[in-house]
């Protein structure tokens, strides 16, 4: 059986390498797939050969490959599992060839394996080389697990043997010199790190575990501040509330309850949390807020009656929601100059819609209205959604039944007033 190790490198030796895959001039159009797919076959062999065989034996191993060939050749690679820790020399067997020296590279030149080089559930990457153990062929184990750090990982250097000869006292940070590796701590580590000298950032004092700021502590002279621009920096704003300052003005404060404020401008955002969790944003007149106390959601107007939300497809405005004193109004677009084809209104489509009385499936009582499925045969523009969408409830939007009424009011009056009138004559 011929295996992917049998296809050569010169494409005009393969028309008849592999037995089993039929690439050659003027073959029929029928074995075309067969050779595609057998040739598929092949590099699935070859890629289930890296990683997915295991070795069997602890030092005389023996594996099974993908790829059936029947002889050793230069280069032929393979990553396998190992199932036991090795104990000495190492010969490996593939596909019944024969056993095969199992060798490895060293800084001395090859050599044949030591205990442990091979660890129980390693994945050995292994590639044979026929010059290999005096020309008598013999697989390279690439990645034996005696590496040692600090000769085969790592060169030697000194100055880790500085680093490893220095007291381990608390307190001591490592610092060069400029000649050795020293162990410092106190003030002789900060003038090293740079801490109160004037470079970037400036401590006023370190004792033990505390770092204390400068006595200055405002917006404008926070108490940690970088040297070349002294307004921005973090500062106390008073007992357990931490801000931070740009350009001398408080921008961000944080509560000992974990509130935190941002503030920019005339805008201000807040989120809470302890007693309440929730969000709010402020700026002028318009305040949002976002609550787990009362309403989840408030928005507030102060100051004048007016708008307190706009709606927009896009850029142009589509609705809004004015508010006053005592009222709340619901906007919806209704300018002429968005309309065209104007004519009456027929009421009699009125006269099709069926109103009902119901109980919610959920529980939540008694309600009265239509059927979403059943409006959307007679009025579809007040209905969302698809009856028996899996995704998504079907909806009504109430409103668009006013116009309807509105026709029919007229409509009854105006036949209303022509009763009246017979019956006066």
């Amino acid at each position: 059986m011929a295996s992917i190790w049998d296809w050569s490198l010169t494409a005009g030796t393969n028309a008849s390498a592999d037995s089993d895959i039929g690439w050659a001039e003027g073959q029929t159009p029928s074995s075309v797939n067969d050779s595609a797919r057998q040739m598929m076959a092949r590099i699935r062999e070859y890629i289930s050969d890296m990683g997915a065989l295991s070795l069997a034996g602890t030092n005389t191993l023996t594996v099974t490959a993908n790829s059936a060939y029947t002889a050793y050749a230069t280069g032929q690679t393979l990553i396998a599992r190992a199932a036991n820790d090795n104990t000495g020399a190492v010969t490996l067997n593939v596909n019944s060839i024969g056993a095969k020296a199992i060798r490895k590279i060293t800084t001395a030149g090859e050599a044949a394996l030591a205990a442990g080089d091979i660890q129980a559930g390693q994945l050995c990457f292994l590639v044979y080389d026929a010059a290999a153990n005096s020309a008598a062929g013999a697989w390279i184990l690439a990645n034996t697990a005696d590496k040692v750090v600090g000769t085969d990982v790592q060169a030697y250097d000194a100055g880790l043997a500085d680093i490893a000869a220095l007291a381990v006292t608390d307190g001591n940070i490592i610092v060069g010199d400029g000649t050795n590796w020293v162990a410092e701590s106190g003030a002789t580590a900060r003038t090293s790190l740079g801490l109160g000298t004037g470079d970037n950032v400036e401590f006023a004092n370190i004792t033990g575990d505390t770092i204390l700021g400068a006595a200055a502590n405002t917006a404008a002279a926070p108490a940690f501040a970088f040297d070349t621009d002294s307004d921005n920096g973090m500062l106390l704003v008073s007992t357990n509330v931490l801000g931070f300052a740009t350009a001398g003005t408080r921008r961000w404060w944080l509560n000992d309850i974990g509130s935190w404020n941002l503030s920019g401008g005339a805008s201000v955002l807040g989120v809470s949390s302890g007693t309440t969790n929730g969000i709010s944003w402020q700026n002028g007149n318009a305040q949002l807020e976002i609550s787990s106390a009362l309403a989840p959601l408030n928005l507030q107007r102060t100051g004048t009656n007016g708008t307190i939300q706009n709606f927009y497809r896009g850029t142009t405005n589509v609705g809004s929601i004015d508010v006053t004193l005592t009222a709340t109004t619901y906007n919806t677009s209704s300018d002429y100059r968005l309309k065209t084809n104007v004519r009456p209104l027929d009421p009699a489509i009125l006269d099709c819609v069926r109103v009902y009385q119901f109980e919610w499936v959920n529980g939540d009582g008694t309600g009265m209205g239509v059927l979403a499925h059943e409006l959307a045969e007679v009025l579809p523009e007040a209905v969302s959604g698809v009856k028996d969408d899996p995704e998504r409830m079907q909806a009504v939007d109430y409103s668009k039944l006013v116009p309807l009424l509105v026709a029919k009011v007229q409509f009854l009056e105006t036949r209303l007033a022509a009763l009246e009138a017979d019956h006066a004559r």
